[in-house]
């Protein structure tokens, strides 16, 4: 008796695991064409995709891998692999993305103070 229901125990769970994996191959076919829009906005956000924050030119980046297709389904979020999309610049053969956090404007060089150079006179 008992092996009868090994038997049927070991069947089940055999037609649950095989109805399951089709199930999750579309999903994870949907999830790579929608990719979620990732919004990168502070350190701990950018150090929670595996990234590490930059300043360029006055600017904050998150400088984060680019999770290859093969790692686009959802039981990889949250294991600090990186992006699916990158909105910045990709660097390094696409492998990293350069995701923009903070941009700030470039201040206008003092040309005027550029220009004029009263105060040093080498009359000696």
């Amino acid at each position: 008796m008992g092996k009868i229901r090994y038997g049927v125990v070991a069947i089940a769970g055999a037609l649950i695991a095989a109805s399951t994996v089709p199930s999750f191959a579309q999903s994870a076919d949907k999830r790579s064409s929608d990719a979620p829009d990732i919004n990168i906005t502070n350190k701990s956000q950018c150090e929670f995709e595996g990234g590490s924050m930059v300043t360029v030119k006055g600017s904050d980046y998150c400088l984060v891998p680019i999770r290859p297709k093969a790692y686009h389904s959802e039981i990889y979020d949250g294991n600090q692999l990186g992006v699916i999309d990158c909105p910045g610049d990709k660097l390094n053969d696409d492998l990293y993305c350069l995701f923009p956090v903070t941009i700030r404007p470039q201040p206008e060089p003092a040309a005027a103070a550029a220009e004029t150079d009263e105060g040093s006179d080498d009359d000696e």
